[in-house]
């Protein structure tokens, strides 16, 4: 069995800072150049679980003209759901945005299985959204910024979707 004693050189553990939930700026709405920085598997807490892909997107500049890179750095989460829920109407947003992303990233999809791998280190163009949560014990509403879509960087990969 491995040594689990740690000595943290930070600040204060029992300090009441320590105990401050640490806020981030949320990364406004509009379009934004990004990278595709790491791709993980998870569950959702709904229950039951279902399976998801969690994608991280560091932002590197916006889509203005000129570019700025006020939001450089910044990092967006989305998750994809892999077993969307089958609606009678039609209407599988899930499904949608997922086959969105693998589609900007050429990745194929073959029996209804893909490999994401090769979408890591890509930069895309991202359209951020944003989304409220239910109020905490402070009363805030919590923003929460999507992906709400996905595409191919301008200038980049000049055909058409390839799956």
């Amino acid at each position: 069995m491995s040594d689990l004693n740690f000595k943290y050189n930070g600040r204060d553990l029992n300090s009441p800072e320590a105990n401050a939930v640490p806020t981030r700026e949320v990364v406004p709405k509009g379009q934004y150049v990004a990278k595709i920085v790491d791709i993980k598997g998870g569950l959702t807490k709904q229950q039951p679980p279902q399976p998801k892909m969690v994608c991280e997107f560091m932002v590197l500049t916006d889509n203005a003209t000129p570019p700025s890179r006020a939001m450089a750095g910044k990092r967006v989460f989305q998750d994809y759901m892999l077993n969307s829920e089958v609606r009678g109407d039609g209407n599988d947003f899930q499904t949608y945005r997922l086959r969105g992303l693998l589609s900007a990233c050429q990745v194929p999809v073959v029996a209804n299985q893909f490999d994401a791998s090769p979408m890591v280190g890509m930069d895309v163009l991202i359209t951020v959204s944003h989304r409220f949560g239910n109020p905490g014990a402070d009363g805030k509403v919590p923003t929460f910024a999507n992906v709400e879509t996905v595409d191919r960087v301008p200038g980049e990969g000049g055909g058409g979707d390839i799956l």
